[in-house]
């Protein structure tokens, strides 16, 4: 009986660990749809938190940090304070861009407090705020479908150049945001600023 729990166990492990790995390597590989590494980022338009207008395109000369999320969503949840501490402590460096996809302004803005998000830029719908001369606003599903972001977190690292580097599928980890920043030009340890 021990011995066959002892075998049990090692299949377990194995198992676990080739999940694991799985899942390490699936964050690193460019997925088969959607835009893709070599490409250049499809342009968008949509409003800041404050009602401005914020465009992709503006951000040419700094890499950027897009990444497609919701307020239901916990792997989105999880990986927030992260990417607002990177924000922070790469001011100048990168700029991180945190498209909220579906959810209407106030959903966001309740959201972005509870949770302090105070230095990464956020992109949303428009809402009743929204000024009604402002044109060229793309809606957050239309640049979601654009960008194929068929589940959330997603997030892409565009260089200076407006080209995508890397794209991730699922929440981002210190290590691995680190890892990927590099593809884009910006050295960070997300160890130094704790």
């Amino acid at each position: 009986m021990p011995l066959r729990r002892a075998s049990t166990l090692r299949i377990l492990a194995a198992t676990l660990a080739l999940a694991v790995g799985a899942a390490a390597q699936a964050q690193d590989n460019n997925p088969s749809f959607g835009v893709r590494a070599g490409q250049t980022a499809p342009d968008f338009t949509m409003l800041n938190t404050s009602g401005e207008p914020v465009t992709l395109s503006d951000a040419r000369g700094t890499p950027v940090v897009l990444n497609f999320w919701a307020s239901w969503c916990p792997p989105c949840i999880a990986e927030m304070p992260l990417l607002d501490r990177a924000a922070d402590e790469l001011q100048g460096d990168a700029l991180f861009l945190l498209v909220n996809v579906g959810e209407n302004a106030d959903t966001v803005n309740r959201f972005l407090e509870r949770v302090a998000v105070e230095h990464a830029s956020v992109v949303r719908d428009p809402g009743d705020d929204t000024q009604s001369d402002i044109e060229g606003l793309v809606p957050s599903q239309a640049v979601a479908s654009v960008y194929q972001t068929y589940g959330l977190p997603t997030t892409l690292f565009i260089d200076a150049d407006g080209v995508i580097q890397r794209r991730i599928e699922g929440p981002v980890f210190d290590a691995t945001l680190a890892q990927h920043l590099t593809t884009v030009g910006v050295e960070w340890d997300p160890s130094a600023g704790r």
